[in-house]
Formats: C-alpha cells, sequence, structure tokens
C-alpha cells in the first residue's frame, strides 16, 4: 500500500496534539497507473486531483471539486457542486447535464442520470436512454444496466445508434 498524499496541510484546531487532518479519496485509475480523486485543502474543502509519475496535482476546480473517474485516455469527469465537467490535458469541457453520473466511457462518454431521466452524452451531444439505472458502458457506446424495481429488476443493455 502506498499514502499517495495530500495537496497542502490542514490543521487540526479541536485536538490535544497538533496534528495534520488533510483527508482525501483516491476514485480511479486507469490502466497507466494515474489516479484521480479528492483531497482536502488548507480550509477543509475537497479539490479535485490527479496522482501521476509520483506527483499530485490540483486539477483547478476550485473547492468542493471531485474527481470521480478517468479513463485509458486521461480523460477525467470531474464533479463541481451538483455540475460536471470532462477534463483532459487542463482542458475542460462542461458536460450538459446535471445529476448523478455513473461512468466515464473509454473516450470521453459519460453516462448518468437523474428523476427518471437517464443519458448518455458525449462531445456535447445527449442521447436519452429512457427508464433504468446504466452503470457501465464500452467504446461502442453499449450501455449496460438494470430496470426495474425492488425484487423485479431485470439486466438491460441499450445500444446507441450512430446520428
Amino acid at each position: 500500500m502506498r499514502d499517495l498524499g495530500v495537496l497542502e496541510p490542514f490543521p487540526c484546531t479541536n485536538v490535544a496534539t497538533p496534528a495534520n487532518c488533510a483527508r482525501g479519496q483516491a476514485l480511479d485509475i486507469n490502466v497507466h497507473g494515474v489516479v484521480v480523486g479528492e483531497v482536502s485543502d488548507a480550509r477543509g474543502f475537497t479539490r479535485a486531483f490527479i496522482w501521476e509519475n509520483g506527483v499530485m496535482r490540483d486539477l483547478g476546480f476550485g473547492p468542493s471539486s471531485s474527481a470521480i473517474a478517468i479513463n485509458d485516455r486521461g480523460q477525467v469527469l470531474v464533479t463541481v457542486g451538483n455540475h460536471s465537467y470532462l477534463w483532459e490535458n487542463g482542458q475542460t469541457q462542461s458536460v450538459s447535464f446535471e445529476g448523478i453520473l455513473n461512468a466515464l466511457g473509454p473516450n470521453g462518454e459519460v453516462i448518468g442520470g437523474a428523476g427518471g431521466t437517464n443519458f448518455l452524452w458525449q462531445a456535447g451531444r445527449r442521447v436519452e436512454l429512457g427508464p433504468g439505472e446504466p452503470r457501465a458502458l464500452n467504446g461502442h457506446c453499449e450501455v449496460v444496466g438494470w430496470q426495474g424495481c425492488c425484487y423485479d429488476t431485470r439486466p438491460v443493455l441499450w445500444r446507441i445508434k450512430s446520428p
């Protein structure tokens, strides 16, 4: 096990012995060993990070951000509050949907949903998937998940046709 560190110390003020209360989570890793996640800053807010070649960097999204997924191309899915972005080599693109994001695909596709609406988003284009719970996708825009409720769920496959 290896401690990946934190961006900066977060001093504990409510303990008898001064300590560093910085915290964080690694949330995803790609085939190249690049890790993303969230760590606390000096004020205690979470910040999205990327860890590569032994160095942790802030992705620059500010407080309350989290890097939740990375694909093998190095694209990172970042949430800030209830909005999401696709980050790649310092450039960002807004993912035009607010809701729960479930996965980042190998070519920058994003799946998620909110309020019963599920979607696949890619390069600014959003495709509605219909009812269910999308959970994973591949490079051919095939999405898997389930439909139903409680004890009556069924595995499903959505295939997205090219425009």
